[in-house]
This record gives structure tokens, sequence and C-alpha cells, in this order.
């Protein structure tokens, strides 16, 4: 698709997606699978019935047996399947990685001998990566593939074994990485193929695991695969591998765990508002993370040129972590709570045994965290106009800053008012008149491009009027406001609203307060990464150091997701949402920021060390407005508690991304 659908006609796709699920036939399919005896039945009759619906694979080109939609309906589509209830293990190995994977690097035979099967709930397919010495580290793989020639041409026989994978007693085919020639360093020399898992010198045994579904050990004993069995160049797979790995880190599937399993937990009735908004908060998080992601990867219209899509792999490692780690830390939350003692129908008990095996699969966190300190950062994935507005912002806001003296260690931190040096860099801009109505004289440009422009000011470690002028104007009507931007755009700032934020206004007021700690956050991170690549110890830098790397890279992953809380409630308030939920979403990100805030400043004072604490870098800075900028507009623990009890009196309805 050329463009992604609208709001209106995804919502009709989900409804259409709804419909077909109801249908009798999946019904049955469903009922049977439920009824069937042992922990872990066969899916597949089901899946067969969802193929002859086309439920599995809405974006694959027609010609392969999809629907030639996007990906954002199959996204939608994946999300229906899980809430449905669908057990998803199939869906997620066979259709969204190695079904995926062979639309992008696989060539037109291998496509058409595969995909239409896959999609018609014909054909399964296992990732046969892990062996029993090779976890993490896929680049140490000892499996090999030699060339031979039989009575059936060139080819390639394998020997290994790889273990772990899931479903594999059940699958017909395998996306296998292999040694094909010695290595050239540790990468060169890695080749990917389809192996038929009934070819003879297959051998799949079970390995008993913690969860109800079981993994598998394959042993590849001579096992004979044909020249066109190659996915990509001979030698080359580990670039394939670690895009097909990227791709496979969309974090969609842990987020719907996640969700699942904290609604679960809601249909006890619990009372515990701060925690019920805690949860509710991430698991939004989470979601919008996934969604971020997989929007990312797009099906070509070709079908694929024989190369991967290219998926921002720090990005994709951020989102596999968040999501994973939070899909567990729901679980623990329901078992903590009692919940559900020896009742299995909720799938809690079920959960808890499973989460363990979600911070491994894909990616261990710790790895995960690895290819984000790699980074460095992550893109904030602002669209045209906020990049534009970003780099315009933060040009500025650096030059006035480096006109200044930094204010030293005893001194105030920042100034609210005129004199601050972000007013008349704000002005330059016309910043006051972003979110003014255009028929009101202002520049409409909503409260998104308002968000980042407070997000560098915290970025900075500044504040000034302008935060307190925008929250002014929310409150003037349509004839008044013009007038008052254009007051504040000749150098005179507003006066800040009295009393506690209520309504739209302050909504909006605690989401742009959201964003500036954000900003607070991420400049703090910025400018610890920094000194940890420049400062050494012990021979090395500091990033060189897991115990310094990883805390600051957990700190860049969650900044990201209280970003993409503020950027989902900044679309609330311009799309003029329900009073509640505004005020609910606002609460939560606010709340989200803060305490991210908070924590990534006091990490990044502690690796500066000494540093930190003095006025040769500006952490004191941040360090300080944190303090003040975090209970502002309310304390964490108060908005936490606020949004709590709005979703307790929610029905459950509202899609959480």
């Amino acid at each position: 698709m050329d463009q992604p659908p609208t709001a209106d006609g995804l919502d009709a796709f989900r409804q259409d997606v709804r419909a077909r699920l109801r249908t009798p036939a999946v019904q049955t399919a469903f009922d049977t699978w439920r009824a069937a005896d042992g922990p872990d039945p066969d899916e597949r009759p089901l899946y067969r019935e969802l193929g002859r619906q086309g439920l599995l694979a809405p974006d694959w080109p027609v010609e392969y047996g999809g629907g030639g939609l996007g990906r954002a309906e199959a996204a939608a589509l994946y999300q229906e399947l899980v809430r449905a209830g669908i057990p998803d293990t199939l869906h997620v190995n066979t259709v969204q990685i190695v079904g995926l994977f062979l639309l992008m690097a696989g060539t037109p035979e291998q496509k058409a001998a595969h995909l239409p099967a896959i999609a018609a709930g014909e054909r399964f397919a296992s990732v046969l990566y892990t062996e029993p010495e090779t976890g993490s580290d896929l680049a140490a793989l000892r499996t090999t593939a030699v060339r031979e020639t039989g009575d059936d041409g060139d080819g390639w026989r394998l020997d290994g074994v790889k273990v772990f994978s899931l479903k594999s007693d059940r699958t017909h085919l395998g996306l296998c990485a292999a040694r094909t020639g010695p290595a050239d360093g540790r990468y060169h020399g890695i080749s990917l193929f389809l192996v038929d898992l009934a070819a003879d010198g297959v051998h799949r045994s079970v390995i008993p695991g913690l969860a109800d579904e079981q993994f598998h050990r394959i042993d590849l004993r001579g096992v004979r695969v044909p020249a066109g069995a190659l996915v990509g160049t001979e030698h080359q797979g580990w670039p394939l591998l670690t895009q097909a790995l990227a791709v496979e880190r969309t974090g969609l599937d842990y987020a719907l765990k996640a969700e699942r399993w904290y609604r679960a937990v809601l249909a006890h009735g619990i009372d515990r508002p701060e925690e019920v908004a805690r949860y509710g908060a991430a698991v939004d998080a989470a979601g919008l993370f996934a969604a971020r992601l997989t929007a990312g990867v797009a099906v070509p219209e070709d079908g694929g040129s024989g190369h991967p899509a290219e998926v921002d792999e720090p990005l994709s490692a951020a989102a596999k972590y968040y999501t994973s780690e939070l899909a567990q830390s729901v679980a623990g939350w329901a078992a903590a709570l009692g919940l559900p003692g020896t009742d299995t129908d909720d799938g809690l008990e079920a959960a808890y045994r499973e989460a363990p095996g979600l911070t491994l699969s894909a990616g261990t966190s710790e790895v995960m965290l690895q290819v984000v300190a790699g980074a460095g950062a992550l893109d904030p994935g602002d669209d045209l106009l906020q990049a534009q507005l970003r780099q315009a912002v933060r040009k500025l806001l650096n030059q006035a800053v480096a006109d200044r003296t930094r204010p030293g260690v005893h001194e105030p931190p920042a100034e609210d008012g005129p004199g601050c040096p972000s007013w008349p860099a704000l002005l330059e801009l016309g910043a006051p008149l972003f979110e003014v109505p255009a028929e009101a004289g202002g520049l409409d440009l909503g409260l998104a491009a308002a968000t980042v422009i407070a997000e560098e000011l915290g970025r900075a470690a500044l504040r000034g009027p302008y935060l307190d002028t925008a929250a002014a104007l929310d409150l003037l009507g349509p004839d008044a406001v013009g007038a008052a931007a254009e007051t504040a755009c000749a150098g005179t700032p507003l006066p800040p609203p009295s009393g506690p934020p209520t309504g739209p206004a302050g909504a909006r007021r605690r989401i742009r307060h959201a964003a500036h700690l954000v900003g607070l956050a991420a400049g703090a991170t910025a400018e610890a990464v920094e000194l940890s690549h420049r400062r050494e110890q012990f021979g090395h830098p500091l990033a060189h150091w897991q115990g310094v790397a990883l805390p600051l890279a957990r700190h860049l992953t969650r900044i990201e997701a209280a970003r993409l809380l503020v950027r989902r409630a900044a679309a609330l308030a311009d799309s003029a949402a329900p009073e509640a939920t505004l005020t609910r979403v606002a609460a939560e990100a606010l709340a989200t920021a803060a305490e991210t805030a908070l924590e990534a400043v006091r990490t990044a004072v502690h690796t500066a060390g000494v540093r930190g604490l003095i006025d040769t870098t500006p952490l004191h800075l941040h360090y300080r407005l944190a303090r003040t900028e975090a209970v502002r507009l309310g304390t964490p623990a108060a908005l936490w508690h606020q949004a709590g009890l709005t979703r307790l009196t929610e029905d459950g309805g509202e899609e959480p991304f």
C-alpha cells in the first residue's frame, strides 16, 4: 500500500477480522482446540481455518496468498488474534519471522514454493539458530553445511544440532543458520538455509521445559538440501541474520502478552489504583513501542528484492527489551497478588511459568541493552515537521546556553522569567503562536510541536516562561488568544495559571511538562553517554564496562517509552479526546516522565563521578531541575492514584495502542 490506512479504515478492518473470527467454522475449530487434552494441544487445524478466512498474512502480496494490505493491517490482525485467545507461537515463528524474512530476502522460487502454503495455514516453520553451546553468540555456531553433488544435482549436506525451538514437532520447514566456510573474522562464512524437517537425517526430540509449550532439539545428521535452499549469498548470511533478528524484535508479541495478562489481573477486581495505573501505562507504552517498529517493517510491493528491510536495530533491541521485561513483570505482579491460585482458566498461572523465557528468546535483555549502548542514542521518531523544529530549537538553545555563564552549583539552576536565555531564542521562532488556531492568527501546529520545544528546553537544562505562557493561552477563548499570543511574542510572557491543572487545559499543561521532563532525562543521559566514551579508567573508556554502559542503555529505553506516552497524549489532546481519557493519559505521561527523569539524572551524575557534582558539566543543572520539575504539577504518587481510579472505572473497551 502506498499510504497507511486511515483510523476509520483500520477500525473497519478490525471489525471485519472480528466478524471472521466469529464465523461458525473458526469458532468450531477454536472450541475443538480448547477442549483438547494436554497443556499444548495441536493448533494446526485452527490455523488451517484461519488461512481459509484470510486471517494469517494480510500484508503479503496477493500472488503469495496475502491480501495485499499493509503492515498496519498485519499488526491489527495479530492483535485481534491474540485478544481472541488464538495461540500465537506458530504465527510469530511462521508468518512474522520466517515468512516475512522470505518475502524480503528469498528468491522468487523460494517464495512461490513456501509462502502460499504458509498464508493458507497449510505449512509451518521453525527458526533454527540456537545450538547447545551457542545462545546469544550466534557467530560461534558449529552446524556445518558442505557442498556436495548427488544424484539430484548440486546441494549441501548439513550436520549439527539445534536446540530450544518451539513447535518444531509440528512444523514443516526450518530457517537454519550454518557455517559454510572458515571464519574470516567471526561473521564471515555463515549462510542461511531452508530445511525440510521431514527430510532424511532430521531427528526431532522434546526438551522438557517450564512453560506449556515445550522446547525441541533438532539433530541434523547428513541432511541433504538442494542448492535452491540457500537464502541469500553463500558465506554472507550474517547481515541477513542480524536483520532477521531485528525484524523479530518488534516487541509486538511481548506487548500483547503483557496486555492480555494485565487485563486478566484487572478481571479479578483488584483495588490498587496506583499499581493499576503504573502497569497500565507501561502496557500502553509497550504497545506504542511495538507499533512504531512494526510500521517500519514494510513488505515491498514487488514481494521483495532479495534483501531484508532496513530495520533500526538499536530501536528494535530497545523495544524487545522493554516489552519482554514488562510482560515478565506483569506475570510477577499477578503472582505477588496471589493470582490466580490454582485456577488456570485466566492463563495467569501459565503466564508465570512462561515469563522467564521472554527475556531470553530473540535475544537476552543484556544483549539488547548492549545493542542500545553501542548506538549511544535512540532515534526519537520525529516526523518531518518535528525533526525540522527540533533541529531549529536545539540550534538556538545551544547558542543561548553557549552565550551565557553556566549557573554554579549554589545558584538557581534555571530561571522561570524572561531573563532565561531560552525566551528570546523561542520568540525568534514565534513559539507562543505554535498552538494558537489559524483563525486567531496562530500557526495551528498543535500540541505535538509544543512538546518538541518543551523537550528541547529540558535537554538544555533550561526552563523560562514558555511553558507557563502556553498554559495561560490554553485558558483563553478564540477571541482573546490571538492577541495574547502576539503580546507574548513581543516579549511579555503570560503569568502561569493559578491552582492545580484541571480539564483539557490542565491536561495540555501536564503533557508539555511531561515533555520537559523527558528532555531533562534525555539531556542528562546524553551528557553521561558522551562522558563515558571520553573518559578512561583501567585502560578502557568507561563505556567499555557493562556496569556503566547497560544502566545508561536502560535509561535510553525508558526515555523513549516516556516520549511515546507523551506523544500519544498530545495526539489525543489535539484530537479532542474525551476529558476523562485525556486527563488520565496526561497524568500517566507526566508521572512516567517524572520518575524517568529522577532516575536518569541520578544515574547520569553517578556515571560522571565527582564531575557530576561540580560545575564542569551541566549535569548538576539537570539533577536539580529534575527534583523541582518532577513535582511541580503534582507528585508522581498522586498522579498514579488519580489515573488508577479512572482506569478502574473504565469499561476496558479502549484500545491501548
